[in-house]
């Protein structure tokens, strides 16, 4: 005889509660993902990208997304709309001086600690040969300009220099990571092949090798994407995430866009949305399945 146990439903929600505080005291995000980078390179068709060596290697080995697409033409509009969930047009240079609210604000909220890292920077909004703040994510927004101890999260590096980012392999990195590579090296100035270069093994730059023995592989995820292709068109860019937590070789052709990549970090990490255009959007977590909890 099968005994069937009832309970109460007080008990049920308290269970609930157990159990989220169980994952939080063992450093789990919402999502399957405790860590997330984003790597952006610049105005790249998606076959281009694809004929690349190293960037080729990656899709066929991790997770491609192969009906990604940039927003719009030009460049600036696309990191604005990452970072807050609308379009601002802002002449596609300088920082701006934007008062939406952001990535940033939602993630402070939430006590969810966060990098960005801009190559070539040495102040953030302030243009050198290098670092154009065009390509910056959030440090045209007053939440953070106007913000000592935000500003202060925003980090030069090279990415042949590893004592630059040495923060982020370490046993307790930021869980929220944004990278640009340098104008020469996102392959704005120098063509998609210097961003293969800044990528692979054995080309002298570290960041990205140093990267897959990191947190961000080994329990959440790396996406490498572009702000938009040459246009005209579709619009379509690569996109890959790198994880060990992703089948490899594994193809998802359903669409997605820099909204889509907003919602995933937001739902990953039980943020909320921003605009009806992150919220209208679907996140891209299906990809990738949960690491083993670790006391």
């Amino acid at each position: 005889m099968t005994t069937q146990w009832s309970f109460p439903a007080s008990w049920c929600r308290l269970g609930g509660a157990l159990l989220m505080l169980l994952a939080a005291t063992c450093g789990r995000a919402a999502g399957p993902l405790n860590h997330i980078m984003i790597i952006w390179g610049e105005n790249k068709a998606v076959d281009k990208t694809l004929a690349q060596p190293y960037l080729g290697a990656l899709a066929t080995s991790y997770t491609q997304f192969t009906n990604y697409h940039g927003l719009i033409h030009p460049s600036q509009p696309n990191y604005i709309a990452f970072a807050c969930g609308e379009l601002a047009i802002l002449g596609n240079s300088g920082c701006g001086n934007l008062p939406n609210k952001n990535l940033v604000d939602l993630l402070e909220a939430k006590g969810v600690d966060w990098r960005e890292y801009e190559e070539g920077m040495t102040t953030a909004c302030l243009d050198n040969e290098v670092y154009k703040s065009k390509h910056d994510f959030v440090a045209g927004f007053t939440s953070v300009s106007g913000d000592p101890k935000r500003l202060a999260k925003i980090r030069g590096f090279s990415g042949a220099k590893p004592e630059t980012y040495a923060e982020l392999m370490g046993p307790n990195p930021p869980p929220v990571v944004l990278v640009t590579p340098n104008m020469c090296n996102d392959g704005h100035d120098c063509g998609g092949g210097q961003f293969d270069a800044w990528l692979r093994p054995g080309s002298g730059f570290t960041f990205f090798q140093d990267m897959l023995k990191s947190k961000y592989f080994t329990d959440g995820a790396i996406f490498i994407t572009f702000d938009e292709n040459e246009g005209p068109g579709e619009n379509i860019v690569y996109c890959v995430g790198v994880s060990s937590l992703s089948k490899p070789g594994q193809i998802i052709k359903k669409k997605f866009n820099h909204y889509s990549l907003l919602r995933t970090v937001e739902d990953n990490f039980d943020l909320g949305t921003l605009t009806e255009n992150d919220a209208a959007a679907t996140n891209m977590l299906g990809a990738f399945r949960p690491p083993a909890m670790k006391h």
